[in-house]
């Protein structure tokens, strides 16, 4: 895939970001909050933070080490300050795919969050269990989401 980044010809004529949030279904602020968050940290982090890689040789390499430094900034430190601050922020749910050898793979777009998932049945009792990358399919009907260290947070649940 080409590399579609390219410098502005007139950055003068760029006065800054903007970030728009429809808030006429928002009821109340823990929605607003759920749609803003953590949305709103990546876009600062593009408005502000002037990255290695837009000056850079090496565009690929040193983009990849800006994402991960992100993302792991945002898993591991910034999800907790949200917490902590009792903004109910939007957790995202998993990327599954079942692998050709009936493994699992799993996605995340934030590292530091708990995989789980839990075997479907028709009363709904099952109890949630711990997933992890590579491990053989436990139920071909499973529900999966992630959940925050603390167990407070969950994403949507996602069957596939």
């Amino acid at each position: 895939m080409e590399d579609t980044w390219r410098p502005l010809k007139a950055p003068e004529n760029i006065v800054g970001m903007q970030a728009a949030i429809w808030s006429e279904m928002l009821r109340d602020v823990t929605m607003f909050h759920y749609q803003l968050f953590p949305r709103l940290i990546a876009f600062a982090e593009r408005a502000w933070h002037k990255a290695s890689w837009e000056t850079s040789k090496n565009k690929q390499w040193t983009k990849h080490e800006d994402w991960r430094d992100f993302v792991n900034g945002v898993g591991y430190k910034e999800l907790i300050r949200l917490k902590n601050r009792n903004i109910k922020y939007r957790i995202p749910p998993p990327g599954v795919r079942y692998t050709d050898d009936d493994k699992i793979e799993i996605c995340s777009k934030f590292p530091g969050l708990t995989f789980l998932f839990r075997q479907v049945t028709d009363d709904d009792s099952s109890n949630w269990s711990d997933c992890i990358d590579g491990q053989p399919i436990p139920d071909k009907t499973a529900t999966y989401e992630f959940v925050t260290y603390d167990g407070e947070r969950r994403s949507r649940p996602i069957r596939l």
